[in-house]
């Protein structure tokens, strides 16, 4: 018989908790700490926490803890889901926990993640009005804390809430250490949000997860408009917000907000400070703000490029071609050659980089099945 993975609650009090994953004879930690109370009176977070591990190793989830039913419900779909997603790498798996009935009232508000990139500003934009609570989390795409990036990202983060005049949630986690071994943080990202949106359901009641790709490009991903709504339960609305847009649309937001322009962070290396300005995401967000003429008033990038820097950029798999093909597009359109060749060349075929994603699969599955 299979042995269960084994979740649970060790320590929670209040803007804190202390998770254990417990595989066999291994133990594995996972903490949070937040600048407000999480919600801890059921072990909702939980399902979304071991769901990565648990269907990576094929074993059953076993949650110790009240949950949700409407959550338990979901699971079944979002593993399907995933399972799609990963061609089988991720497989479905029992989840076993207390199910509840969740009588409780919803919290009014809502939150929106906040990373400072393009697309987390492109919603607190459209959703203004509405949007309650901006979430910005330690750990996910800046890893490291303590560092001189941690330090950055989290004031720019402060400064932008405080000049949107909305309050700032702050959650710091080391979730990724049960989610990397086994999967690519691309395809767990979604879950991992999912876990943060559950822990702050007494704060809000809703939480957008700001959309990386419009509907017409859309491709398997962790965070996907069919998977976010499945991690919220009775009282907590997931949805995942931006699909309707282009990338080139949502900078032409960011290109009206002097905020943004202040602020805005879009480079994912752990070695930069804030923004690179040479990586493929810093050059292609530069010639996308050039293109809508605001690249000069952005404080946060450099303000000229070489069109030939952002021509050797390799641009390959889909998290790629979608944002410089629309690049592309309308370098076209506003007639600036210069930037349309460029894109046009960094869109050029790369036989041997087309094989890696397949091959980074493979390499997977033939690892060990006990990866922690």
């Amino acid at each position: 018989m299979t042995t269960p993975l084994d979740v649970a609650y060790m320590e929670a009090d209040g803007p804190t908790a202390l998770v254990e994953l417990r595989v066999g004879g291994d133990t594995h930690r996972v903490s949070f700490e937040a600048s407000v109370p999480l919600f801890l009176e059921r072990a909702d977070a939980l399902v979304p926490l071991a769901l990565i591990a648990g269907m990576r190793r094929r074993q059953p989830i076993r949650v110790h803890g009240p949950v949700s039913a409407r959550l338990l419900a979901n699971v079944t779909r979002a593993q399907q889901i995933l399972a799609s997603f990963t061609d089988g790498e991720l497989h479905p798996v029992p989840v076993v926990a207390d199910a509840v009935s969740v009588t409780t009232p919803r919290s009014p508000g809502t939150a929106s993640f906040f990373s400072g990139g393009i697309d987390s500003f492109a919603s607190v934009l459209r959703h203004r009005s509405s949007i309650t609570h901006l979430v910005y989390v330690q750990g996910f795409d800046v890893i490291v804390d303590g560092t001189e990036r941690a330090s950055a990202s989290r004031r720019g983060a402060q400064a932008a809430a405080a000049e949107l005049g909305l309050p700032l949630i702050e959650v710091a986690t080391n979730l990724r250490d049960v989610t990397d071994p086994h999967v690519m943080w691309g395809m767990a990202h979604g879950a991992a949000l999912g876990v943060v949106a559950l822990l702050l359901q007494s704060q809000v009641g809703r939480v957008l997860v700001p959309s990386s790709y419009p509907y017409a490009d859309l491709f398997p991903w962790g965070s996907h408009p069919l998977l976010d709504p499945l991690w919220g339960n009775e009282c907590l609305d997931v949805d995942h917000d931006g699909c309707e847009m282009t990338r080139m649309q949502k900078v032409a937001l960011v290109a009206e907000s002097d905020v943004a322009l202040r602020h805005l962070r879009v480079c994912t290396r752990q070695y930069a400070t804030y923004n690179c300005g040479s990586c493929r995401k810093c050059l292609g967000t530069m010639m996308a703000l050039r293109l809508h003429g605001a690249l000069e008033r952005c404080e946060t990038l450099p303000h000229t490029f070489r069109t030939r820097d952002l021509a050797r950029v390799q641009v390959t798999g889909p998290t790629g071609l979608v944002g410089w093909r629309e690049g592309r597009a309308l370098a076209r359109r506003v007639k600036d050659r210069p930037m349309a060749l460029a894109c046009a060349w960094a869109l050029r075929p790369h036989p041997i980089l087309a094989v890696r994603r397949p091959l980074g699969r493979l390499r997977r599955r033939v690892t060990a099945r006990d990866p922690m």
